[in-house]
C-alpha cells in the first residue's frame, strides 16, 4: 500500500517492473519482455502527453463516421489497455463509430474522457447507474442485477443488452488490438442480424448452461465475447428471460455472459466471421508466435493469461522498443 505522502499515480502510470529483471523471479522471458512493454508504453504515452506532442494522437484530420457504435468497458486497471486498443483501432480504421465507455465504478468522472482525448468521434461514458435506470421496472432487471453483482461481466453483459437498443453496435473487450478497420465486414455481412459474437480456440462456457439450450456451443471453437455486434433491441427477445433465470442458479460461474450471448447468437444470430477476431490461447507463452495483423486478421483478443502478448504487440505497431529510450 503507498504512503499518504506518495503523490497518487493515474490509471495510466506503471513503476518500472522489478520483476522483469530479477534473476530470481521465477517469470518466463515472454512474461517478462510483456511486463517491460507495459511499463514503456505507460511512460510514452505520458511522457507525449505532457510534451503535447502530435505523436501521441492519430492524425488531426478526422475519418467520416461508421454507421454503428463502438462500445467497452473499463476502470482503473484496464484503462490503458483500453487506451491502446482505441489507439489501434482509431490508427487502422477508415470511419469511426463514436464511442460509449462503460466505468465500472472505479474510475473519477472525467478521467475516461481525458485519457480518451485523442478519439476524433463523440464519446460517451456511461456509470453503472445509468445503466440500471434503463431497465428499471423491465422483468430482466433483476436477474441482471444479480449476475452483475456476482461478477462484473454481469455489468458488462447488461451494458451490451441496454445500449442495443439504439441501434447498431460493436461492443469489443479492453484487451483488443485492431489493425484492419471491420466496418467493411460489418456492412456486408452483418448488417441486419440481431446478435453475433466471435469465437476462441477452447471452450469456455457453463456447460449444463449450454447444454441445455444450444449444445452446439460445447464444440471447440467455443464462443468468445470479446467481440460482440448486435443489430436489434436484445433486451426484448422472448429467449432472454428464460436464458437470465437458468444463468442466477449458479451465480458463481465465470462464463454465465460468455454463455447467454452464445445461446442467443446460435438461436437468433451467427458467428463472427473468423477473420475478424483471433483469439488463440496457444499463442500466450510463445516468444515466436503467429502475428495475428500478418495472417490477415482485424483484430486480436488478449485474453487475461496473454496480456503480456497485448503489450509487446502494442509496443511492436507503436513503433517498436527503440522508441521509447529517451532521445
Amino acid at each position: 500500500m503507498s504512503s499518504p505522502l506518495e503523490p497518487k499515480r493515474g490509471p495510466l502510470h506503471r513503476v518500472f517492473p522489478r520483476s522483469a529483471i530479477d534473476p530470481r523471479c521465477g517469470f518466463s522471458p515472454v512474461v517478462r519482455a510483456g511486463l517491460l512493454a507495459e511499463y514503456l508504453l505507460s511512460r510514452r504515452r505520458r511522457r507525449c502527453s505532457r510534451r503535447r506532442s502530435s505523436s501521441s494522437s492519430p492524425p488531426s484530420s478526422s475519418p467520416p463516421p461508421a454507421s454503428f457504435r463502438l462500445l467497452s468497458m473499463s476502470g482503473r486497471n484496464h484503462l490503458l489497455l483500453l487506451r491502446e486498443s482505441l489507439y489501434s483501432y482509431c490508427r487502422a480504421a477508415q470511419s469511426l463509430p463514436s464511442l460509449e465507455i462503460l466505468n465500472d465504478g472505479s474510475l473519477e468522472e472525467g478521467c475516461i474522457e481525458r485519457c480518451l482525448g485523442f478519439w476524433p468521434a463523440p464519446i460517451k461514458v456511461f456509470s453503472a447507474a445509468e445503466v440500471w435506470a434503463a431497465i428499471a421496472g423491465k422483468p430482466i432487471e433483476a436477474n441482471l442485477r444479480a449476475l452483475a453483482t456476482a461478477s462484473p461481466l454481469g455489468l458488462k453483459l447488461a451494458f451490451i443488452l441496454v445500449r442495443s437498443a439504439a441501434g447498431p453496435q460493436l461492443f469489443a473487450d479492453s484487451d483488443i488490438l485492431w489493425f484492419n478497420d471491420p466496418a467493411p465486414t460489418i456492412a456486408a455481412e452483418l448488417s441486419g442480424c440481431p446478435i453475433t459474437v466471435g469465437r476462441e480456440s477452447h471452450n469456455s462456457t457453463n456447460h449444463y448452461f449450454a447444454a441445455s439450450f444450444a449444445p452446439e456451443l460445447l464444440e471447440i471453437p467455443g464462443p468468445n465475447t470479446g467481440c460482440v455486434w448486435s443489430d436489434s433491441d436484445l433486451t426484448i427477445s422472448a429467449l432472454l428471460p428464460e436464458f437470465l433465470q437458468h444463468a442466477t442458479v449458479d451465480l458463481q460461474e465465470e462464463f454465465n455472459e460468455q454463455t447467454i450471448l452464445g445461446i442467443l447468437s446460435c438461436r437468433e444470430g451467427r458467428w463472427l466471421p473468423d477473420h475478424v477476431c483471433l483469439t488463440f490461447f496457444s499463442d500466450a507463452f510463445h516468444w515466436r508466435r503467429r502475428w495475428a495483423w500478418q495472417k490477415g486478421y482485424y483484430s486480436c483478443h488478449y485474453v487475461r493469461f496473454m496480456r503480456h502478448q497485448f503489450y509487446r504487440d502494442a509496443l511492436q505497431l507503436d513503433g517498436g522498443w527503440f522508441r521509447s529510450l529517451p532521445s
